[in-house]
């Protein structure tokens, strides 16, 4: 019974070490820096739009902001900036190492290829989560925060905000999923992910 359990618990141990490894590289660095840049341009823009509406006297509606967020979300948010941020997160995870070449460390231990997948990918996905999903709840709390404590509260926990704000995330979360499996794919399958991404993208 040891003996069965070996393996998974050795694949295990051997996931979290790449992805100690590659978390590091994945958040800290410097060719990544133009997929924070768009991760968090909506909330620049929405931090304005409140600054602009508190120098106005704060009388925004919030039922327009709502659906002008929800427009926002849908056109360029999940369809661009995840998109595109999933490409640069997911598609560099072993063409940057072949550019670099430091791929054949990893060929060096001895280590499944199955276990190196995975381990990239999670660590792919923890990084385009937490940056995509942190933008997410960032520009929830731009747009309203120049709108009454009353006002917000009442959109929150009587006006379905909360439920709004979880589907946000929930989707958020699925596209980085979604769109990471697929452009990892393309690193692995294709020399230049540049024809993939554009067909993904069409």
């Amino acid at each position: 019974m040891s003996f069965e359990r070996l393996p998974w618990a050795l694949w295990r141990a051997q996931i979290l070490a790449i992805l100690r490894l590659e978390v590091k590289k994945t958040f800290f660095t410097r060719r990544g820096t133009w997929i924070y840049l768009l991760a968090f341009a909506p909330v620049a823009l929405y931090a304005v739009h409140s600054f602009v509406e508190l120098k106005k006297g704060g009388h925004g509606d919030l039922g327009d902001d709502s659906h002008i967020f929800a427009a926002m979300f849908q056109f360029f948010f999940l369809r661009l900036a995840i998109f595109f941020g999933c490409v640069g997160i997911f598609g560099n995870l072993f063409r940057g190492e072949v550019l670099e070449k430091s791929l054949h460390y990893y060929f060096l231990a001895p280590l499944r290829r199955e276990v190196l997948v995975v381990g990239k990918f999670l660590s792919g996905l923890l990084a385009a989560t937490v940056i995509f999903c942190s933008s997410t709840l960032l520009q929830f709390m731009a747009l309203y925060c120049y709108f009454s404590s009353n006002t917000v509260q009442e959109y929150l926990f009587h006006a379905h905000g909360l439920e709004h704000l979880a589907a946000y995330l929930g989707v958020t979360l699925l596209a980085c999923i979604g769109y990471g499996s697929v452009f990892l794919a393309a690193g692995l399958l294709f020399r230049n992910p540049l024809i993939p991404t554009v067909v993904v993208l069409v």
